[in-house]
């Protein structure tokens, strides 16, 4: 499985993906600033990358494709969306992660820590 975590920054994500590496080798996906995310992760003592990916949404070639999607979720509801406007959203990291989940790119998404629920 894959599991989006829009609140990749918090250290305490990389403390548990630490434990939970150990009972499980679903693949997780951080979204945020790589240089943090990479600090985190070497503080928290995370030897292996192999299950952790790192995406900033602001960067991420699959930007287009995400903006696209969101696109067209607003058209189904009647509603119109500007590429300026849907661009901005798809860079933050709550809505990118659940575009992801959306596409199907990713099973789930766990966020709560530092973003609003």
């Amino acid at each position: 499985r894959t599991i989006v975590y829009p609140d990749g920054e918090d250290i305490r994500l990389t403390q548990a993906l630490k434990i939970f590496q150990n009972f499980n080798k679903s693949k997780a996906v951080l979204l945020g600033r790589k240089d943090i995310i990479l600090k985190n992760i070497k503080e928290s003592g995370i030897k292996s990358l192999e299950t952790i990916d790192i995406i900033d949404p602001e960067f991420s070639v699959d930007l287009d494709k995400y903006k696209k999607i969101l696109i067209d979720i607003f058209k189904n509801k009647g509603k119109e969306l500007t590429e300026e406007i849907a661009e901005s959203m798809t860079k933050q990291n709550n809505y990118y992660a659940a575009l992801i989940v959306k596409a199907e790119d990713a099973h789930c998404g766990i966020s709560g820590s530092l973003s609003s629920t």
